[in-house]
């Protein structure tokens, strides 16, 4: 009987163990390793580098906290460090991961005396920022995401950390996870935020108030600063404050308290609105979302193209804003490769709507989709460049009744050919076009451009050929590089291909012919074509080769100028975000000498060749070799050039535009002896009839070169 009684004894004992040690591998907690933890810990940010490795932007890709990527142990100040251990838990090189004096003395406390006492080391606080869902290391198990953990099981994870981690390691991960203030985690966000310092560079002043923040990250300015001070007495090191807190308040206040919006009031090269465009598309191309993208991203933005199409396009609107233009957006593309070089999708803090990506944004398209509609009549061998089309009234049957067009200046020329109607953008002719090739066709042609919406085939009817659909400046730029590309089709990409080769993964398709093209190009490059509704002289009428076309959709609420040289395509929109129209602003006058500008300023600073198949026009001027060394001079207008003015057109849509090639600083024109601004800005002259004079002078007064042309 002895024995059995025994025997149940063993076996009582044995399952009481054997139920204990359940309950404790219950209630540990996963833990992971060092290496996982800095392996699966995430900033709050990601980088978005240029295509030379210059950082452009940083983009929030978490929302519930702010910090900084991984900082090392040997990075922070060792007397900022030794005032947190001593705050916080000052046997933490001496126990075990629990502290057992400080646990008895938290009980004592807490059974006779009903006070808290706090007991938690770093290893344990560690445990339970490892298990929450709001720091910046991002568990791979699912289920060590639990909102709170039991005391109990701090302590056990808290054992089992101090066994496989060094000291070392508990630190420099407590320090990296740790909230400070608000959203802020990390000693590294801490430090940038709350005093503009970096990490490396803290004082033992600093660490008193880190330390003073930590057991209370939201407890009020004079509570922490009263809690430093405290802080400071009990330390050994205390002489190195020979003022006592004196220097607390200065440094809190001033400083600290000062910076604790946490916004940055600086403009980055590259705004919100395109990294987030390049983010998303990298996590479109790798099938996950933007917070799976790599932290450190190269895009093919060049940094020198990006920050020049900003500061002109603010150059640009400035004088715009009395015609109610408050918006723009720039989309600057290598022909070639695809690869997008200047992503502009607004003016930045002068915007009316600075986080609105104007790139992305659908808008009416106005005239600018009327090259399409002749390339398809081109392409079916329906009409040639010299086909001849009536510009006369016209009316053609709706469903809602009869549908007059007319031109934009209501204007009928008669018989015109088809080179002159699509240059000079006619209305009429190019409705005539749309009966001819077809709504099928057409829409067919579009679509494949993408600049249908799905489903939109049959919305606009006639309408399309003046631009009614809704399109993006991406997909619009896109199109008019296909041209460019001589048909071909591929996708814009806004992350390096390997080696610089052009993308793989974006498969082409033929939309046009070479002929077709070629067809296009001679059009949209004719100074002599476009003269009847443009003049020779306009934004349009570039000193080197370029093919392009403007468009304004109804009302003036957007208007457009898109077009191409042997390298790049240059896409640019002119508006309000909000929808409201313009004064006055035409594609002509809006879009248009912006589209100069940034396309001039990359043809005098990228290498640029002339294609064979480009056709020149009578009266074109010749592209000017880039190996061509060429003195200052006055490009446009020429000696002995003759305005006419034309009485059909409004005059303000009239203006000359005076361009200069020159490597001069500080160079400014004259004209008839009065100065009229920086020859490096954009200038723009109302002409008036009579014989004028134009001068290019250098910074010293001298002149350079001299202009004399008259206006009739």
């Amino acid at each position: 009987m002895r024995r059995a009684f025994s025997v149940g004894i063993v076996l009582a004992l044995s399952s009481v163990a054997a139920t204990f040690a359940a309950v404790v591998v219950f209630l540990t907690p996963e833990i992971p390793n060092y290496s996982q933890v800095r392996l699966h810990y995430r900033p709050s940010y990601a980088r978005v580098r240029s295509r030379n490795g210059e950082v452009l932007q940083q983009v929030r890709i978490e929302r519930y906290y702010r910090a900084d990527p991984w900082l090392e142990l040997k990075h922070i100040p060792k007397d900022v460090v030794e005032t947190i251990v001593s705050s916080e838990d000052r046997r933490f090189y001496s126990h075990v991961g629990v502290d057992a004096k400080a646990l008895l003395r938290a009980a004592w406390m807490s059974l006779w005396h009903n006070k808290r006492s706090g007991a938690s080391t770093l290893s344990m606080q560690l445990v339970r920022l490892l298990n929450e869902g709001s720091t910046p290391f991002k568990s791979p198990w699912p289920h060590a995401s639990a909102p709170r953990l039991s005391k109990l099981s701090q302590i056990l994870g808290a054992l089992l950390l101090d066994s496989t981690w060094s000291k070392a390691e508990i630190l420099e991960a407590y320090l990296n996870l740790v909230p400070f203030r608000g959203e802020l985690r990390g000693i590294s966000a801490a430090s940038q935020i709350l005093f503009h310092t970096a990490p490396e560079a803290l004082t033992p002043a600093h660490g008193l108030l880190l330390a003073a923040i930590l057991p209370a990250p939201n407890a009020a300015h004079a509570l922490i600063e009263t809690r430093a001070c405290k802080i400071s007495q009990n330390l050994a090191f205390q002489t190195k404050f020979p003022t006592g807190c004196d220097i607390l308040p200065k440094l809190w206040g001033e400083r600290a308290l000062a910076h604790l919006t946490l916004y940055d009031s600086s403009e980055p090269i590259l705004s919100k609105a395109a990294a987030l465009r390049i983010l998303k598309g990298a996590g479109k191309h790798s099938g996950s979302s933007p917070k799976r993208v790599p932290l450190e991203l190269t895009s093919t933005i060049e940094r020198e193209i990006q920050t020049t199409v900003a500061a002109l396009t603010r150059s640009h609107l400035e004088p715009l804003r009395a015609r109610r233009a408050l918006d723009a957006a720039v989309l600057v593309v290598h022909n070639q490769s695809g690869e997008v070089r200047a992503y502009l999708p607004n003016s930045g803090t002068s915007a009316s709507a600075p986080h609105v990506d104007g790139i992305l944004a659908y808008r009416q398209a106005g005239s600018t989709l009327k090259p399409f509609i002749y390339g398809s009549a081109f392409e079916l061998n329906l009409l040639s460049p010299d086909s001849v089309l009536s510009d006369m009234p016209l009316e053609l049957s709706v469903f809602s009744g009869l549908y007059k067009p007319a031109n934009y200046d209501r204007r009928f020329r008669g018989p015109v050919s088809a080179k002159v109607a699509l240059a000079s953008s006619l209305n009429i002719p190019a409705l005539r076009v749309l009966t001819i090739v077809g709504l099928k066709n057409a829409t067919s042609t579009l679509s494949k451009l993408q600049l249908l919406k799905p489903g939109a085939d049959d919305r606009y009817g006639y309408s399309i050929a003046l631009g009614a659909p809704v399109v993006r400046l991406w997909d619009l730029v896109n199109a008019y590089r296909t041209i460019a590309n001589d048909g071909e089709y591929s996708d814009l990409t806004v992350q390096p291909s390997p080696k610089n080769r052009p993308q793989e993964s974006s498969a082409s398709e033929h939309i046009f012919s070479s002929k077709t093209t070629a067809a296009l190009k001679e059009i949209l490059s004719s100074r002599d074509a476009r003269r009847e509704t443009f003049g020779l002289e306009s934004p349009l009428a570039t000193s080197y080769w370029s093919a392009v076309k403007t468009g304004t959709s109804k009302d003036m609420t957007d208007n457009w100028c898109v077009g191409f040289s042997n390298d790049y395509t240059v896409g640019v929109w002119v508006g309000n975000f909000s929808g409201e129209p313009m004064h006055n602003v035409s594609g002509v006058s809006g879009a248009a000498p912006l589209w100069s500008s940034v396309l001039e300023w990359l043809h005098e600073n990228r290498s640029s060749t002339l294609h064979a198949a480009n056709i020149l026009a009578i009266g074109d001027p010749l592209p000017l070799s880039p190996m061509h060394t060429r003195p200052s001079r006055i490009t446009a207008p020429t000696s002995g050039t003759s305005i006419a003015i034309d009485p059909g057109i409004p005059l303000q849509h009239q203006s000359v535009n005076f361009t200069a090639q020159t490597g001069l600083t500080n160079a400014r024109w004259s004209l008839n002896g009065s100065v009229l601004g920086p020859v490096a800005a954009p200038t723009w002259w109302q002409p008036t009839k009579g014989a004028h004079t134009l001068t290019l002078v250098d910074n010293l007064g001298n002149e350079v070169d001299r202009s004399e042309f008259s206006v009739r």
